[in-house]
């Protein structure tokens, strides 16, 4: 991987009290540029994956809503 500065993009592509991922315009829209980041800066599915969980994680997130979150990130249509 290059850099790295598309991990900082992750916490914007989440809802700050439901931690759900993309689930309004504006969130969608930070995920697509997060996306676009990541992939110019070589980063893997499992790479955002795993950041991504790191942050939901720091919010204190279940296991059950990681799982759903991450099935999301998956299905992003950029």
């Amino acid at each position: 991987m290059k850099n790295q500065d598309w991990i900082e993009k992750i916490p914007g592509c989440f809802g700050d009290v439901d931690v759900i991922f993309a689930s309004h315009q504006m969130d969608a829209a930070r995920a697509r540029e997060m996306f676009k980041a990541a992939i110019d800066a070589e980063a893997t599915m499992p790479d955002i994956i795993k950041a991504a969980t790191d942050f939901m994680k720091t919010k204190e997130a279940g296991e059950a809503h990681i799982k759903e979150q991450v099935a999301k990130i998956k299905d992003l249509k950029i």
